[in-house]
């Protein structure tokens, strides 16, 4: 199932990384075709498997997100994308096939690529274990943590909080204008 809706400036899509079929990727075509970027500064796009992860807890299953959808989300530059299933953290930089052309510290224009979120840390057991730092792996951390995004015409900022309250991560996307 695919789903998408307005909230605010952004243009946002639900994914089912589960059941992935043709279907659904032609839904999400359709919708992103249909974005207005003129009226629409930004899509996030959010799924529960990761398409871009470190970790190792499930990194042996290969989950097909990328290959399925990256290149669909890069056409349509698609500025943040939020998956679960590893329990950690992980932001990447802008990427697209697995390389980063902006690795400074932002803000971040999604005509580099988007940039993807792991928020797996919500409160189950928390998988430590990583692989070496990929090159478009920006901040990582087997941490209980949640994500807060103030969005405006011109920017996504996102804050990811430890469960102390303590800043982890800050991150700031620019709209295409």
């Amino acid at each position: 199932q695919a789903d998408s809706y307005e909230v605010g400036p952004p243009h946002c899509v639900q994914l089912d990384s589960e059941t992935m079929t043709s279907d659904q990727d032609a839904v999400l075509q359709r919708d992103l075709d249909g974005v207005d970027r003129n009226v629409t500064p930004f899509v996030i796009v959010v799924f529960h498997h990761p398409a871009y992860s470190s970790g190792l807890f499930h990194r042996a299953q290969k989950h097909p997100t990328r290959d399925r959808w990256e290149a669909i989300l890069d056409s349509h530059h698609v500025n943040l994308v939020i998956s679960g299933h590893e329990h950690n953290y992980e932001r990447s930089y802008p990427v697209v096939n697995q390389d980063s052309n902006d690795t400074g510290p932002g803000p971040y224009d999604s005509r580099d690529g988007p940039v993807y979120v792991v928020t797996g840390g919500g409160g189950a057991i928390l998988y430590p274990d990583f692989v070496t730092t990929p090159s478009w792996s920006a901040v990582r951390a087997a941490v209980h943590e949640h994500v807060m995004l103030h969005i405006t015409r011109e920017t996504i900022e996102a804050t990811t909080f430890r469960e102390d309250a303590t800043v982890l991560d800050h991150f700031v996307l620019t709209s295409r204008d």
